[in-house]
């Protein structure tokens, strides 16, 4: 693992970069939905949706692709194994429950009644990262003992 140090710390670097996208959205952004008004929501949530899908979308790309690189480097290796799986997860969430609820809200349905499940479904995600980021700063101490 040594040797592949510095994919380690730019896994690092693009996970704590979602960790911190993630929880401003799940605590200012997914919250403030229901304070739009119902006029301008839609619009509201388009203009969002464009803006913050590239950003996190970047990232989310990134940390896949270095995590798909750490493990072609030492498949054997369980934190490669757990690192990349862990990735998956969000991915399978993300596509499975949080993207489908975005369509819905595109589509018109009501913020108060899809608002409470995107809330859930981000919650999840913002777990899963926030575990990724501990095993990741627990990686590279147990790599690097002072």
């Amino acid at each position: 693992m040594n040797e592949h140090l510095g994919l380690w710390f730019l896994q690092l670097a693009a996970t704590a970069i979602l960790v911190g996208f993630i929880w401003v959205i799940q605590w200012v952004v997914y919250p403030g939905f229901s304070k739009v008004g119902s006029d301008h929501f839609k619009s509201y949530h388009a203009f969002y949706t464009r803006r913050v899908s590239l950003l996190v979308f970047l990232f989310m790309v990134t940390e896949l692709a270095i995590a798909i690189w750490i493990f072609k480097r030492d498949p054997g290796l369980l934190w490669a194994q757990l690192n990349i799986a862990s990735v998956f997860v969000v991915w399978i969430i993300t596509a499975a429950w949080a993207g489908p609820l975005h369509t819905r809200l595109a589509s018109g349905a009501p913020i108060e009644k899809i608002q409470p499940r995107l809330l859930v479904s981000n919650f999840l995600r913002s777990a899963v990262w926030t575990l990724r980021l501990a095993a990741l700063v627990w990686v590279l101490i147990l790599a690097n003992p002072v």
